[in-house]
């Protein structure tokens, strides 16, 4: 039998596969701020960051957040992952790990870093 696309269902419906198990069970979520200016691709490396935990069977859960609209002005983006990720936002003081693509942004996020 064929669907609409010309695929078989046999085929269609393999190619929907399970996540597969995490290849290493964190112990919680790992929270990561990735940071910089518009433009310099924060939201790419957060979006391969996050496809990359998903394809590893982790629960993900990414937010962004955009300063002035406008190339040059802050992002920020939040990546967590891990066995169960309840939600998506990084509380001050909490983040596991900083990546920051332009240096002015370092003393702007470093209260985001866990003690």
């Amino acid at each position: 039998m064929k669907d609409e696309g010309g695929a078989s269902s046999a085929s269609a419906a393999g190619s929907a596969s399970a996540t597969p198990s995490p290849l290493t069970p964190l112990p919680s979520p790992l929270s990561v701020v990735i940071a910089g200016l518009g433009g310099q691709g924060v939201l790419k490396a957060s979006d391969i960051l996050a496809d990359a935990a998903f394809l590893s069977g982790y629960d993900v859960k990414k937010s962004e957040i955009h300063g002035m609209s406008q190339r040059g002005g802050s992002v920020a983006s939040d990546v967590r992952f891990g066995g169960q990720v309840h939600s998506p936002m990084i509380p001050s003081g909490e983040a596991d790990l900083l990546v920051v693509l332009a240096e002015d942004q370092v003393e702007n996020n470093r209260p985001r870093l866990r003690e």
